[in-house]
């Protein structure tokens, strides 16, 4: 059999037909693998604005509601580092602590200045229901840390 040169028609229908596939058939979304949070709670946020580095702590009281309609159980408060800390205030302020629908919590939180460094400081804290691995809130301390007066001085 003599040997034929193909066309150029010939050799470009394989890659016209991969295109055409291609374009007809979008791609299936991505879904995402992470577990979904299942509390619908908000990142509270507090902007303490300038302060001083190594001057007096940066406090302020977070106020948290249930707005759901079921009790939930707090079980545990972590910071993300040891500049700050929080702790629940109150008279039964111990964790695990169960808020009924419609009660509220006081969250007092703490950023002590002197292990920041000038800048933008973002702190955070976060709450777990029991038994989640997922924080239910994000409390956020945010600002601006000024260099510490001793550092501005000249000898």
């Amino acid at each position: 059999m003599p040997y034929s040169k193909p066309s150029l028609v010939s050799a470009l229908l394989p890659v016209a037909a991969l295109l055409v596939g291609a374009l007809a058939a979008p791609a299936a979304p991505v879904l995402p693998t992470a577990p979904v949070l299942r509390c619908d709670f908000p990142v509270l946020r507090y902007d303490f604005g300038a302060v001083q580095a190594g001057g007096v702590p940066v406090m302020h009281m977070f106020h948290i509601t249930d707005t759901r309609k079921t009790p939930i159980t707090l079980g545990q408060i972590t910071t993300a580092c040891r500049c700050t800390s929080a702790s629940v205030d109150g008279p039964n302020a111990m964790l695990p602590l169960t808020l009924k629908p419609g009660q509220s919590i006081s969250v007092h939180v703490s950023v002590d200045t002197r292990l920041l460094a000038p800048g933008q400081a973002d702190k955070y804290v976060y709450l777990r229901l029991q038994g989640e691995s997922l924080p239910a809130y994000t409390l956020e301390m945010t600002g601006i840390v000024r260099p510490a007066a001793s550092a501005l001085r000249r000898p």
